[in-house]
């Protein structure tokens, strides 16, 4: 049984955007026309129908306690985005980017401003006017040189300082991304901005095992049967910000498990005549939120299947000559909110293939010596915004290769015993 550096596992891997080989038949749609992409609008102000510091938190995304014990919420896509600016900043210093307020309820923000109006606090919004009230709105512990780090970086995840009438206040800082944006990592879980691994046991059983923190945590059973599924997927299809599953059943139908909270719901068929495809995958192409498909065809053209609300558009051609690949991967590596396309080649050459908008530029080579892994999976495990690499190596050792700009940083181990995994996602 495979395990964790903390707890047991199982083994081999076909992950949250692995895909990519050969097939016969062309699957068919289930249902419609391609969906015209969209965009987010700008993240500011008003939103949900809710007003001002009204907002409840079971709208909101919970980020812990401070060190004073204030329970901190933002806005879901404000949550992901700053876990991942504290990830960075980790990464990057080895210090905390602590966060001592978020989401301010109507009654904290007259309390604020009646502190305020009475000379005994700092600057305070009008109640009702506050982005607190929002949940777009944090301010930081800020020991240290941390300002002069959110200055340098901050703008790179959607937030800026809040100058004007805060402009003493360095502490203080705004969610303000605009534009099109992917509001989660593709195979996100447990909805917290960090990818998890889920993995299908060689006696069918599906287990979930959280992302702690660039580790993993002991596994929980989340699901039975999936022993005769030719291909199982993660991707957030439903545009909730939790990561979902589908599969190719025997039959060869394509099936949409929901992320109901706890585990899945039952399945809907969303697609037909998938049994030819030696792999398939599932990631944001068109970058509207929602998981869109991908696979390689016997030819060896690429193939991009929308998603169209209830099912799959009509395929579009956004590659040839991959029938030579070991495997082929989707994920978002260059952080812009469309998945990119990666490959391990015959000669076990990791070659990233950038999303040019209208389908791949040419490719630049990121890694060497991935032949010998039974499985390469790219996902953002780190919760930076840009995909990381996991892989299994022919011990059946799972690795952790961290996105590093241009390439990848030191590999951490971080599981063992997955050599004989049906599927690793």
């Amino acid at each position: 049984m495979p395990h964790s550096h903390r707890r047991a596992w199982p083994l081999r891997i076909a992950a949250l955007a692995l895909a990519a080989a050969a097939a016969l038949v062309v699957p068919t749609a289930a249902v419609g026309a391609p969906a015209e992409p969209s965009t987010i609008s700008p993240h500011v102000g008003a939103w949900g129908g809710y007003s001002n510091g009204q907002i409840p938190t079971s709208a909101l995304t919970y980020l812990g306690r401070s060190a004073d014990g204030t329970n901190l919420y933002l806005r879901r896509d404000a949550a992901i985005s700053i876990s991942r600016m504290q990830a960075a900043y980790h990464a990057q210093t080895g210090g905390t980017l602590a966060i001592n307020e978020g989401y301010r309820d109507l009654a904290t923000q007259w309390y604020y401003w009646n502190l305020y109006q009475s000379g005994q606090g700092n600057v305070a919004a009008y109640p009702g006017t506050s982005n607190h009230g929002w949940a777009l709105a944090v301010d930081f512990s800020l020991p240290g040189n941390q300002f002069s780090w959110l200055q340098g970086h901050a703008a790179g995840y959607g937030w800026s300082w809040a100058t004007g009438q805060a402009a003493g206040e360095p502490w203080h800082w705004e969610y303000v991304r605009t534009g099109p944006w992917s509001q989660e990592p593709i195979a996100d879980w447990s909805g917290d901005g960090y990818a998890d691994v889920l993995a299908v046991w060689d006696n069918g059983e599906l287990h979930y095992y959280p992302n702690n923190g660039l580790t993993l945590s002991g596994n929980s059973l989340i699901g039975h049967g999936w022993g005769t599924f030719r291909f199982v997927t993660a991707a957030d299809w439903s545009g909730d910000g939790y990561a979902d599953v589908l599969g190719v059943n025997a039959a060869g139908d394509l099936l949409y498990y929901p992320h109901n909270g706890g585990g899945l719901s039952s399945p809907l068929t969303i697609g037909h005549g998938w049994s030819s495809f030696r792999q398939v995958m599932a990631a944001d192409w068109s970058g509207d939120g929602h998981a869109d498909v991908l696979g390689v065809d016997a030819a060896g053209d690429l193939l991009y299947y929308p998603h169209s609300g209830n099912g799959l558009g009509s395929p579009v051609q956004i590659g040839h000559g991959w029938s030579s690949f070991r495997q082929v991967m989707a994920a978002d590596w260059s952080g812009d909110g469309h998945a990119d396309v990666l490959g391990v080649d015959a000669a076990g050459d990791l070659l990233y293939y950038p999303h040019n908008g209208n389908g791949l530029s040419s490719p630049v080579t990121i890694g060497h010596g991935f032949q010998s892994f039974t499985s390469v999976v790219a996902a953002d495990f780190s919760g930076d915004g840009h995909a990381d690499i996991l892989a299994v190596d022919a011990a059946g050792d799972l690795w952790y290769y961290p996105h590093s700009g241009n390439g990848f940083g030191a590999r951490v181990q971080i599981g063992h015993g997955f050599g004989s995994c049906t599927f690793v996602l």
